[in-house]
């Protein structure tokens, strides 16, 4: 049996122990605390983070879309100029073509106004008298169909004139092989008619003068007011 002296030892002993105990569990408390409050602290500086990191990839990529939306405004402005540049030119184009060829046409309207307006006093071209002059005579067939500027008729000789501002050797050719054969066909009342061929111009190269005399075709031109026979 313990006396009294051996029990309050045990007493004192597991007094002290349950101290140690104490002491122990509020180290480890205390511990667990600031693991807590630095896991915590961690945490909230990784939300932190993660919210900064969030909010700068938002303000990137609506920085981009807004870049973007830019760049497809710019774009669409580009097409739209584009557009409107290639608008111009066909526009400017088409004023072109509409000048040059009515200047053409306009050029070729008063070579023909002047060779017509000289000849019609008169009607005598090359030493030969003509009786009646028809201006921009014309025929159609349902095959053929033909006009010729002037054509000078007497009682059996006709002459067809065709009218250019400035000839090109080619007209030569195009009368010998297309409005002539064309004219004896749409017109052959005048088959038995002894048959001219004349060129007449503003403006004739050596060439044309060759060719044209080669083929026994009248030249016809301009020599200030009057008709000079080349």
């Amino acid at each position: 049996m313990k006396t009294i002296k051996e029990l309050q030892q045990r007493v004192i002993e597991l007094d002290i122990e349950a101290k140690e105990r104490q002491k122990e569990s509020d180290q480890r408390q205390k511990e667990a605390e600031i693991l807590f409050e630095k896991n915590k602290k961690e945490a909230d500086q990784r939300h932190k983070d993660a919210v900064i990191l969030f909010e700068k990839n938002k303000k990137e990529a609506d920085q981009r879309h807004k870049e973007a939306d830019q760049r497809r405004k710019e774009a669409d402005q580009s097409m739209q100029e584009l557009k409107d540049i290639q608008k111009e030119a066909a526009s400017e184009t088409k004023r072109l073509k509409t000048m040059i060829f009515g200047t053409g046409k306009n050029l070729g309207l008063a070579a023909e106004e002047f060779f017509i307006n000289s000849i019609k006093p008169t009607q005598k071209i090359a030493g030969v008298q003509y009786d009646m002059m028809n201006i921009n005579m014309k025929r159609h067939t349902r095959k053929l169909d033909g006009e010729y500027d002037i054509v000078l008729v007497n009682g059996d000789e006709l002459l067809i004139i065709e009218v250019k501002h400035k000839a090109n050797i080619n007209d030569i050719d195009k009368l010998l092989q297309d409005q002539y054969p064309k004219f004896q066909k749409l017109f052959p009342e005048y088959k038995d008619y002894k048959h001219k061929l004349a060129l007449a111009s503003f403006h004739m190269s050596d060439d044309i003068i060759s060719k044209a005399r080669q083929n026994n075709i009248i030249l016809l031109q301009r020599k200030g007011d009057i008709v000079e026979t080349v």
